[in-house]
Order: C-alpha cells, then structure tokens, then sequence
C-alpha cells in the first residue's frame, strides 16, 4: 500500500515554490535599463543599489556589482545608453555645413528631451567621449569655415547648455515649479524643436561670419 501522507505536502511545497516569481537574472543591459526607468520616473536621487536590485527583481545586489563596482559606474552607463540613442545626421556630398550641425544638435535636444531626469548624468560625464565620431566631424565641418578653434568649442558649449536648459524648463513646466503647483501641459516638442532650431542658426551664423 502506498504511503501518500508524505506526497501531499510535497505537492503542496512544490506548487508553493511553482507560485513565488521567478527571481530575474541580471546582465548589464537589463541594469542599465531598469536605472534608466529610475531615473525617468523618480529622479536621480532615486537611483541607489538598493532600488536598482528591487527593481530587478534580484535577491540580493550582488548581482549588480559583478558589472558595476560601483554607482557611479551605472551612472555613467545609463549616460552612454542615452546618448548611443542619438542618430547622427547622414553624411552626403555636398552637405549644407549649418543644416549638418543643426540637425545633429537637434537630436541631441531631443533625446534630453525624453530624459531630463538624466540631464545631471550626461552633463557631468562629458558626452563628448560618447559621441565622439558626431562632436568631430561637426568640428571639422565649423574649422573648415574658418572658424577659430576656440570658438568652435564655445559653440559645442552653447549649444549643449541651450539643449539641456531648454529641456529642463520643459520638464519644470510640465510638473509644476514648486510643491503642491499643478501639472502643466506637456512640452510641444515640434515647437520646442523650432525654436532650438532657430536659435542655433543664428549661433552659428554670428560665428561663422565674425
């Protein structure tokens, strides 16, 4: 005769486990994301270890930092994957040398656009080793104008300051500027993008005619 006391509980035990989630194994890629969720929602100072493994659904942080060794390395992780998003313009024969740069800027505004949480990160982290191929070939387009070389880096200077204060003052706008204040409209990202436009044609129109 078969002894079934002992199998009931073992089903029981094993559909208990069959209904506990699943804990997710991290790779650097699902990291960089979920701080960028983060970031987005929360801000940066939401993002610590602690939260980034919860997020995860990780067990422990250990996981973590067999990739990272430390935040700030994450930090600088989810900058690269933001500005690895940014689609530089096609190069062509020919090419109108002020449109070129002014497309490329305009990506960039409206990427910081979608993330002004992580305005800080790319700031601070010097986006001009992410993309290095795009921030050099605009140099050699501008030095090719006659374009003195400190001037040439003034402009990279404006232009990321206009593209990031542009983008943060959206972001104020759509959440209220203090607390307690009421949301406002979502920013017009089409007009937002006109008026970045515009105002880098004329920084490097008075540039390029000094």
């Amino acid at each position: 005769m078969t002894d079934l006391r002992g199998s009931g509980e073992n089903e029981g035990a094993a559909a208990s486990k069959r209904g506990r989630p699943s804990v997710a194994r991290a790779d650097r890629e699902s990291i960089v994301v979920a701080a960028l969720k983060i970031v987005d929602a929360d801000g940066p100072q939401a993002l610590n270890m602690r939260r980034l493994a919860r997020e995860l659904n990780l067990d422990s942080q250990g996981s973590i930092y067999n990739y990272f060794k430390s935040k700030g390395e994450v930090e600088l992780a989810v900058a690269q994957h933001i500005v690895a998003d940014i689609r530089s313009p096609k190069i062509t024969a020919g090419l109108d040398w002020q449109a070129w740069v002014i497309d490329a800027a305009a990506a960039y505004h409206r990427t910081l656009l979608q993330h002004p949480n992580a305005i800080s990160f790319i700031l601070e982290l010097q986006p001009r080793t992410f993309g290095a191929r795009v921030f050099a070939f605009a140099e050699k387009l501008m030095l090719d104008q006659g374009i003195a070389e400190q001037k040439v880096e003034d402009l990279f200077l404006a232009i990321q300051s206009l593209a990031a204060g542009s983008a943060w003052n959206a972001k104020v706008a759509a959440n209220g500027t203090a607390a307690g204040a009421e949301r406002g409209a979502e920013p017009d990202q089409a007009a937002l993008d006109r008026w970045f436009r515009r105002t880098c044609t004329i920084l490097l129109t008075e540039q390029g005619a000094e």
